[in-house]
């Protein structure tokens, strides 16, 4: 997973190209179908990540708007680019002393609890968001945003 992808899915991909990679499972249920309002707009998609190419420890979804690739969510383990093998199990302490120890500066992200959302920044600018469930301690990392739908 880099800031930019995750194996061969791309911020800004096409929405045919990326089901194309065989990474992309089925459709599911967008943020605005949950919360009632309008539903999706045009060209507003929601995969889980989960074809027959998808390595077997990942898991979570592709959101696509105008119908490109606009977020990658992953909810289980993941490496980063620095070979940081992002821990499915983390809690928010967890996470901050693995990425600090890697060089990242690590902080949480002003309107949430700082135990539940935090972002890591390289020092060559790689930025990945972080949502931790306060529920169950999982950790899910995204790219380059996480949504949050209550």
């Amino acid at each position: 997973m880099t800031e930019r992808s995750l194996g061969p899915i791309e911020l800004g991909m096409p929405r045919q190209k990326a089901l194309a990679t065989g990474w992309l499972g089925d459709s599911q249920t967008n943020c605005s179908d949950i919360i009632g309002d309008e539903g999706s707009a045009p060209g507003e998609y929601n995969y889980k990540l989960g074809g027959d190419d998808l390595p077997d420890s990942l898991a979570g979804h592709v959101e696509f708007v105008d119908d490109r690739v606009s977020l990658i969510q992953v909810d289980s383990d993941v490496e980063l680019p620095d070979g940081l093998s992002f821990n499915s199990s983390w809690d928010n302490p967890t996470a901050e002393r693995a990425f600090v120890d890697r060089g990242y500066s690590f902080g949480p992200d002003g309107i949430f609890d700082p135990n539940d959302s935090a972002t890591a920044r390289s020092a060559s600018g790689e930025e990945f968001g972080m949502y931790f469930s306060a529920a169950t301690q999982d950790a899910f990392v995204a790219i380059p945003q996480v949504v949050i739908c209550d």
